[in-house]
C-alpha cells in the first residue's frame, strides 16, 4: 500500500510519496511565499498575449501570478493577438532557466484547486493514505524523501553505483563499476556481466529521475559494447521501470554500440534541487531547527543565530513567522540581535 506523508512547517508545506515497501517515490515542496506567485503545473490562470515566441507555433503570455510562459498553439489554431487575455493552464513549470508553458484552458475542464492536489493527482502509482507527520519517525522518514530526491548517486544492488550530473536541459548519468563482484573472465567475454550491471543501472536511473523530476536530455553511459539483443533488453528495463512509477511520457532509445543511451522526457514539475539553495530555502530550514529543538527542550527558553543573509530575511519576512511559530511552541525563542557565522540554536 502506497501512501503520502504530508508536513506543515513554518514557511513550507513539504510531502513525500512512499511504497508499500516504505521507498519514497516522488516529493513535494510548497512555500508560504509562493501560493498566489506561482505557476504550478495544472493550476488554471489568466494571461494576456504579449508577443511571437522564437518557435513559431509559440506565444509569450504574461500570467496573473507575474511570471511570464510560453504558450503552445496546435498547428491549425489561429494566433491570437497581443493583448488578448486568455484562459490557460500550466502544462510544465519553469525550471533550468525555460518558462513556464502553458496551454488554452478548455470549457468546463476540472482544474485541481490547490498545488498539492495537482501533485497527487500525478503520483503513480496512487496512493492508498494520507497521513500528517506526527512524531519523529514521521518526520525523520520525510527528511529522508528529500535527502533522496537531492542525492546525485544511487548504489546498485549488485555493487556499483550510478552519478548523475544536470547541466541545464541535459542529463548525463555514468555507470560505475567499481566494488561489483563476479567479474569473471567468462562473464566478460560473453557480456553477461556488463548486462546486468546496466540493466540495474538503468532501473536505478529511472527511479532517480522520477524523485528528482529530471526532464529534458538524458544520456546514460553504460558498461561495454552493447551485444546481441543486450541494447533492447536495456531499452525495456528503463521503460518499463519508468512507466509504473511516473505518468511523464519518455522517448527512449536503445544504447549505440558504444553504449550510449539516449531519453528524452516530458518537462512537468521543476526538478527538486532548484527548490533549494536560496536565501529562503536555508532561513526556513533554520526555523525548522529552532522548532524542533523546541520540542526537545520543553519550557526552554531559546536563542536562534543565523548568517547575514538569513538574519535579513527574518528581520523583514514575507510573513509573521513569529507569531507562527508562537502558536505552535510558545513565545520562548528569540533572534539573535546580531548576524552569526553559522546557524545556531542555543538556550538562554
Amino acid at each position: 500500500m502506497s501512501r503520502i506523508l504530508i508536513e506543515h512547517r513554518i514557511g513550507e508545506t513539504r510531502a513525500a510519496h512512499f511504497d508499500a515497501l516504505g521507498r519514497p517515490l516522488r516529493v513535494f515542496l510548497e512555500r508560504w511565499s509562493e501560493r498566489d506567485a506561482r505557476a504550478w503545473r495544472g493550476r488554471c490562470l489568466s494571461g494576456i498575449v504579449r508577443s511571437r515566441g522564437f518557435d513559431p507555433g509559440g506565444q509569450f503570455v504574461e500570467l496573473e501570478s507575474g511570471e511570464s510562459a510560453l504558450m503552445r498553439l496546435p498547428r491549425k489554431e489561429q494566433i491570437p493577438p497581443q493583448g488578448l487575455k486568455l484562459d490557460l493552464v500550466v502544462e510544465a513549470e519553469a525550471q533550468n532557466g525555460k518558462l513556464a508553458r502553458v496551454r488554452r484552458a478548455s470549457a468546463g475542464e476540472p482544474v485541481p484547486e490547490t498545488a498539492f492536489e495537482a501533485w497527487a493527482a500525478s503520483l503513480k502509482p496512487r496512493h492508498d493514505d494520507v497521513a500528517t507527520v506526527e512524531n519523529d519517525e514521521d518526520r525523520a522518514l520525510l527528511d529522508l524523501a528529500f535527502e533522496e530526491a537531492l542525492l546525485r548517486t544511487s548504489l546498485l544492488p549488485g555493487g556499483g553505483h550510478i552519478s548523475v550530473a544536470p547541466a541545464g536541459t541535459l542529463t548525463a548519468i555514468d555507470v560505475d563499476a567499481a566494488s561489483r563482484a563476479s567479474r569473471s573472465r567468462e562473464n566478460w567475454a560473453t557480456g553477461k556481466w556488463a548486462r546486468e550491471l546496466n540493466l540495474e543501472a538503468v532501473v536505478a536511473a529511472a527511479r532517480r529521475l522520477v524523485i528528482s523530476e529530471g526532464s529534458g536530455l538524458v544520456v546514460i553511459d553504460c558498461v561495454g559494447q552493447m551485444r546481441g539483443g543486450a541494447g533492447e533488453a536495456i531499452k525495456i528495463a528503463f521503460e518499463t521501470e519508468f512507466s509504473r512509477l511516473s505518468r511523464r511520457q519518455a522517448a527512449v532509445l536503445a544504447p549505440s554500440r558504444l553504449g550510449l543511451m539516449e531519453i528524452s522526457l516530458q518537462r512537468a514539475f521543476q526538478p527538486v534541487a532548484e527548490r533549494f539553495g536560496s536565501v529562503e530555502a536555508r532561513t526556513l530550514a533554520a526555523l525548522d531547527r529552532l522548532e524542533r529543538e523546541a520540542r526537545a527542550q520543553a519550557g526552554a527558553t531559546l536563542s536562534l543565530s543565523v548568517p547575514r543573509e538569513e538574519h535579513d530575511w527574518l528581520s523583514h519576512p514575507p510573513f509573521d513567522w513569529q507569531g507562527a511559530l508562537g502558536e505552535r511552541i510558545g513565545r520562548r525563542f528569540a533572534l539573535d540581535p546580531e548576524p552569526s557565522a553559522t546557524v545556531k540554536v542555543s538556550a538562554t
